[in-house]
């Protein structure tokens, strides 16, 4: 786990062919979306995959990621349900998580003591690199 500024987001997001977005509460009390919506058509238009991966408690309430998402114009195709997506980190060039935690958290599967323990998570862990966007 290293600190890496925008700069080093970006070099990476140039070099990276397949992106996913992991968008989580944070992103909803930053009101975030309209700028993640921005970034995903900018990185389609160089000709990069692009997809966001959701999981089934990010948010408030089942669904609060997919009308955020849907209300700044997100492709309804590029958004996957946890099950759709999860098998594909490995193959991922980037994942950027957007105030997610306990969704994207390995000790689910890797801590039986952990207070999430056997909660499906995404597995974000996989991919090439992970960034994660936190308020803190």
């Amino acid at each position: 786990q290293i600190a890496i500024d925008a700069d080093g987001v970006a070099s990476a997001l140039e070099e990276a062919d397949s992106v996913v977005i992991v968008p989580g509460y944070g992103m909803a009390v930053a009101q975030a979306q309209a700028n993640v919506a921005e970034l995903t058509r900018r990185l389609r238009a160089q000709g990069k995959e692009v997809r966001f991966a959701i999981h089934p408690v990010a948010g408030r309430l089942p669904g609060h990621m997919n009308v955020l998402l849907a209300e700044a114009k997100v492709p309804y195709d590029i958004v996957l349900e946890m099950d759709e997506i999860n098998d594909d980190f490995p193959s991922t060039d980037v994942v950027i998580v957007i105030g997610s935690n306990d969704i994207v958290n390995p000790a689910a599967q890797e801590d039986p003591n952990s207070p999430i323990a056997g909660m499906p998570v995404l597995e974000v862990w996989k991919a090439k690199q992970v960034f994660v966007s936190k308020r803190g």
